[in-house]
């Protein structure tokens, strides 16, 4: 008997989806990370048709099992910088490491700042103090002020908390030979950053900073009172210093520099509570404001350019410490399927797009504002800062490379379609997959391969939109007194704001969109579980790195999945089963190879994994070189699993892919290099009843599988789920368990001969 122990991917799939049963029951764990069995009517367990255990581990909850949870989606701009942190290169190079860590937080504050200017843009300039300008409502702004300057402090309250609590992090000690191939194995990955609550206390200190001093720049300009304005001014650059010099939360600390730390950032913060209120003070104690044509909000528009300045200008400190960090970690070279996206420049590309929506959102929150509150015979009555919409055509150029390159790869596609016919051809025969069908499969092996050129999509708009906000800060830093549109333009953009389909209306359209949808998902994912899950898919992945340089985003749930894994298995294997059969899918796989890394040696032997859909090869030892790289993935099959490991995959799965393969043939002879293997192509074995292919330990499922040996295949194609439902699912159990029922079979028989068990 063993235990086949299944760990889903993303999007909290249902333990009955998961088990393929229509009845479970919970059999250990806690409320968020469970462990189901599917059982009768009558409550009593089954198990598979050879007798072993079907047991499936629920992690859904950590991620997609609450409304807030899909509130998640607004933070993704500060979860892309965060998670740029972790696609860092491994190796030598620590002070460019510590260097680039800084300017990731920088970037990070710089970020928070920018949304809370968006948010400000919105409630405090356009309505408070413009459209309560325009008659009919002419009259005194100062109540208008106050109650919008506490509405976005309200706001960046809640973005504070939409994260919920941290979790307890489980106390272990990363294995030796774990620790040498792997950041998985422990270390910051598993207890995360000391720092995040200090870095936590900064972020909100430089949110209500800006709104202090947006205040003070109101009093200051019509004679109220300026010295809110400066301390502001001070207490602003202090915070973004402040946490770039935090630095390693690893290294030995002094008792003044752990006051730095730990002390000072609740300091700063309660001193910023104190700026806000006292800048309010002086709002109220203004003696008249203009009762119309108020024009822009005084220090909005040079804050926001600062905001945007400060932020490009850490991106390029990000862009030379990156390429330390990737120059020194060149060699040895991985089999290309391996290398570092960009030679290891992934981060700095995450982290720009991340940016780049970060500001993109606060230029198309300001511009749809003022479009939705202005009135249709004033176009002059109302007006943004020439910077944002500078901003906002940016995103248009943006969405218009978007439009290229998808024609682009429309045309690739029409282009490349005989070829990729011959080779679902060669896969599978007519016997197994019908003319009719052919063309269809063909379309789905092309957009699955797109994944592993989405990499490049990602690069072209990071880089549009990083270029063209440099424009924009560039240019605008040239007109700095001109901070009211002009008609006519300049050599960037042309700055209409009025209803034409140019750039500016275009990107603000596209970014309203994007930021429409995702509100329309958190309103629906309220009530519908099933959008919930869908929701914070974007989550499984990048919730899955601790909080290092961005404090606002969700807390990590990988070392409470990893450690519940982890202790599963050793109850397994030192109980009556023995031996387990360690399921991943997906982002599932993962998880599991995480879990292995902390094993003890003791229980290895005793333990195989199957992968199904997995993205360990196509995304994360490409994206995450210092955690999954060909090293580690040597070490988990060879020292670990003792090639206890079998991985499947389909070619029409638009997400995961192959792991222990690459560079397969499949135009005639079936060829492919292999994990362990060195680099020599080896001849494949393919079944001529199932179409399925065994690249060594890695089997391609045919998609659509034929039902049997004689009827025709199904119809639908299962791309990325249901691999459980197939014939190669027992197949692979039966592989990975046969070492085990041999040794189990010799051991029963020499006890009936009454000699002792080998050993």
């Amino acid at each position: 008997m063993f235990v086949e122990l299944r760990v889903h991917g993303v999007s909290g799939t249902p333990p009955v989806d998961m088990l393929d049963r229509p009845l479970v029951k919970q059999v250990a764990g806690d409320v968020d990370g469970r462990f189901f069995r599917p059982v009768d009517a009558a409550g009593n367990e089954v198990r598979a048709a050879d007798g072993h255990i079907v047991e499936g581990y629920h992690w859904g909850p950590l991620t997609s099992g609450t409304w807030r949870q899909a509130l998640w989606l607004a933070l993704i701009p500060f979860g892309l910088v965060n998670a740029a942190y972790f696609m860092l290169p491994a190796g030598k190079g620590a002070a460019a490491r510590v260097v680039a860590r800084a300017a990731l937080r920088v970037l990070a504050i710089a970020l928070t700042a920018l949304v809370v200017l968006g948010l400000a843009q919105a409630a405090v300039d356009l309505f408070a103090w413009q459209w309560t300008g325009v008659a009919p409502r002419s009259g005194d702004p100062r109540w208008w002020l106050a109650g919008a300057f506490a509405v976005v402090a309200v706001a960046l309250l809640v973005i504070r908390f939409i994260g919920g609590p941290p979790r307890s992090v489980p106390d272990a000690e990363p294995l030796p030979d774990a620790a040498e191939v792997t950041g998985l194995a422990g270390g910051e990955f598993y207890r995360g950053d000391g720092d995040v609550p200090a870095l936590r206390h900064l972020h909100l200190a430089a949110g209500l900073t800006v709104l202090s001093f947006l205040a003070g720049a109101v009093a200051r300009e019509f004679s109220g009172g300026d010295w809110p304005y400066w301390v502001a001014l001070v207490l602003l650059p202090w915070t973004i210093v402040h946490a770039a010099l935090i630095g390693d939360p690893s290294g030995t600390r002094t008792r003044l520099s752990a006051f730095f730390v730990t002390r000072l950032p609740a300091v700063v913060l309660a001193v910023a509570i104190a700026l806000l209120g006292a800048a309010l003070v002086t709002v109220l104690a203004v003696p008249e404001f203009p009762s119309a044509g108020r024009g822009v909000l005084p220090g909005i528009a040079n804050l926001g350019m600062w905001a945007a300045g400060l932020a490009l200008a850490a991106l390029l400190v990000l862009i030379g410490a990156a390429a330390v960090l990737a120059l020194r970690t060149r060699k040895p070279r991985p089999p290309k399927p391996f290398r570092p996206f960009l030679g290891g420049m992934a981060g700095p590309v995450v982290a720009a797009l991340g940016m780049f929506l970060g500001v993109g959102f606060t230029a198309a929150l300001g511009y749809g504002t003022l479009r939705l509150l202005r009135p249709a015979d004033r176009s002059d009555a109302m007006a943004l800062p020439l910077f944002h919409l500078r901003i906002a055509y940016a995103a248009g150029i943006a969405v218009g490379l978007g439009i290229v390159l998808a024609l682009v790869l429309a045309g690739w596609m029409l282009l490349s379609a005989k070829r990729f016919r011959g080779f679902v051809r060669a896969s599978a025969g007519p016997a197994l997959l019908p003319d009719g069908q052919l063309t269809g499969v063909a379309r789905s092996w092309w957009l699955a391969r797109l994944k592993f050129s989405v990499h490049w999509l990602a690069i072209a708009v990071a880089s549009a939109g990083t270029v063209l906000t440099v424009a924009a800060v560039v240019e605008s830093w040239g007109d700095l007194g001109a901070v009211v549109c002009r008609p006519g333009g300049t050599v960037l953009s042309d700055c209409r704001d009025l209803p034409g389909l140019d750039a500016v209306t275009v990107g603000t359209a596209a970014l309203l969109l994007l930021g429409g949808f995702l509100v329309y998902l958190g309103r629906r994912a309220v009530g519908d579980s099933a959008v919930r899950r869908g929701a914070c898919v974007v989550w499984d992945v990048v919730a899955f790195w601790p909080s290092a340089v961005h404090p606002l985003v969700p807390p990590p749930y990988s070392p409470k999945v990893i450690d519940d894994l982890r202790r599963r298995i050793e109850c397994h294997v030192s109980g009556p089963a023995r031996f387990v059969v360690l399921a991943g899918h997906s982002q599932g796989s993962l998880i599991a190879a995480a879990a292995l890394t902390r094993l003890a040696p003791e229980y290895r032997q005793r333990v195989a994994l199957l992968t199904y859909g997995s993205q360990l090869q196509v995304a994360y030892a490409r994206a995450f070189p210092a955690y999954v790289n060909h090293p580690f993935l040597c070490w988990l099959q060879e020292d670990v699993l003792h090639r206890q490991w079998v991985s499947l995959y389909r070619e029409t799965d638009p997400i995961g892919g192959p792991v222990l393969s690459w560079d397969r043939t499949d135009d005639g002879g079936f060829r492919s290099c292999r994990l362990g293997d060195g680099e020599a192509l080896t001849d494949d074995e393919t079944d001529p009843v199932t179409g399925i292919r065994r690249c060594g330990a890695e089997w391609r499922l045919l998609d659509p599988w034929p039902a049997d040996g004689d009827t025709g295949p199904r119809l639908a194609m299962r791309r990325h789920s249901f691999y459980s439902l197939e014939p190669a699912w027992d197949l692979a159990l039966s592989a990975l368990t046969a070492p085990y029922t041999r040794t189990n079979r010799a051991t029963t028989a020499m006890r009936s001969a009454g000699l002792p068990p080998r050993v």
